[in-house]
Parts: C-alpha cells; sequence; structure tokens
C-alpha cells in the first residue's frame, strides 16, 4: 500500500481525506498494526484506481 501510494505521490493525509479516513488509521494499516474492513480496503483501492486514470 506504501508503494502504491507513494507511486500516485499522495501523502498519507491526502489518501486519508479521499478515503473519509483519519490519516492515523492510514498509518496504521500501513504499518500492519491493523488491519483494515473490507469497506475501508475498497474504498483504498477504488481512490488507487481513480487517480491511474
Amino acid at each position: 500500500m506504501v508503494e502504491q501510494r507513494t507511486s500516485l505521490g499522495l501523502s498519507q493525509r491526502e489518501l486519508a481525506a479521499m478515503c473519509g479516513i483519519p490519516q492515523s488509521s492510514v498509518a496504521r494499516i500501513e504499518s500492519c498494526k491493523t488491519t483494515p474492513n473490507l469497506g475501508t480496503l475498497l474504498n483504498i483501492f477504488s481512490i488507487s484506481v481513480y487517480s491511474l486514470q
């Protein structure tokens, strides 16, 4: 996830704002300190796909 986010030129704060989640949640997901629920994963994935287009 970190590689994808950085390749898109997004900061954790920017990705979090786009997904409607706190930046701290992005940090915990990226550091594997928490397992995101399916809705959060789908939201992050859709942002990544949308940003690639």
